[in-house]
Parts: structure tokens; sequence; C-alpha cells
């Protein structure tokens, strides 16, 4: 279903890593004319991911979670805002109110979260918030210091994280699947 909606239409917007590989193939595979491929995360300065693990090559060597800063979300909106004014630019007007429209709420939370106490953050799975500490800096200690499916956490990692919740008194701790 995926593929016969890129199909029918003129842009694909992604966000890169390996996560979205499969975008790119269906793409090429198209051959369509004028078609264009825009990754958000080229709008945005990366951070490359830190790997505690060994043994496992790695394509993906930057966190793709570029959107979890305001700072980023405005640079990404404003990218696709031109994509979009370039691309169908009997709509640029929409795109541009649009976008100033959605900006200005992000940088409502981007003063929201400059304001707020910096206690450490807890992450008891894979880490996707390097974007967001690194803006507002939050300190934190994670299982795993980015997302790679394929990293593990070390005993000591772990007992790090037990003792770090024990000191803080954390009541909560949410984990993804």
């Amino acid at each position: 279903e995926d593929i016969a909606a890129i199909s029918n239409g003129d842009i694909l917007i992604t966000v890169a890593g390996e996560s979205d590989k499969w975008a790119y193939d269906a793409v090429s595979s198209l051959g369509k004319e004028g078609f264009e491929v825009v990754d958000i995360c080229s709008f945005c300065p990366l951070i490359k991911e830190k790997e505690e693990h060994e043994g496992h090559d790695h394509e993906e060597e930057f966190d793709a979670h570029v959107w979890l800063s305001p700072v980023n979300a405005v640079k990404i909106t404003e990218g696709l805002c031109e994509t979009l004014s370039r691309k169908y630019p009997e709509n640029a007007e929409k795109y541009k109110k649009n976008a100033e429209n959605y900006i200005e709420k992000l940088k409502e939370l981007d003063k929201k979260f400059r304001t707020l106490s910096k206690g450490e953050m807890i992450v008891a799975d894979r880490f996707p918030f390097a974007y967001f500490v690194e803006e507002y800096g939050f300190p934190y200690v994670a299982a795993f210091e980015g997302c790679s499916a394929e990293a593990e956490a070390s005993f000591e990692k772990m007992a790090e994280l037990v003792t770090a919740a024990r000191e803080k008194n954390v009541k909560y701790i949410f984990k993804t699947d």
C-alpha cells in the first residue's frame, strides 16, 4: 500500500537512515521523472550516534531523531515549506502561512523547555533524545546511548541505571518496544 501511495505522489518526505531505506528502493524502482525525495535530516546539523558495543557494522552513523528538538523542528518546517512552495508554487502562500503558525508554536515550546528544571533523565531503553538533551542541557543516563536495535546494555550499565533510579527516588520507568 505504501509503495502504491508513493507512486501516486510527486514528493516523498523521509527521515533517512536505516528505517527509511525501503522508501529509497521503492522510489528508484518507480523510474518516475521529476519525483523528489526530501530527507528532513538534511535541514539540521546531525549528531553522531554513540556506540557502546563492538562487532556490529552500522550504515546509520547519525541519530535520525532530529525532530525531537523544537529548534530542529523549526528548521525542518522551514525546509519543507520551501520545498513544497518550489514544487507547488500555486500553494506557496498557504504553505508559508501554515509554516509561520506552526513555527510560532514551536518557538513557544522552545521557550518553555528552556525554563524547565534540569533534572536528570533516566531512560531504561534506547536513547532517541540526543538532540533534545543537547539543545536544553538535560543530563541523562540511558541503557543504550543510541537507537540501534543491535545495542545491548552491559551489566554495569544496567547497575548504573538502577543506582541512579534509587538515588533519585524514581517512581516511573518507561520502556519502548
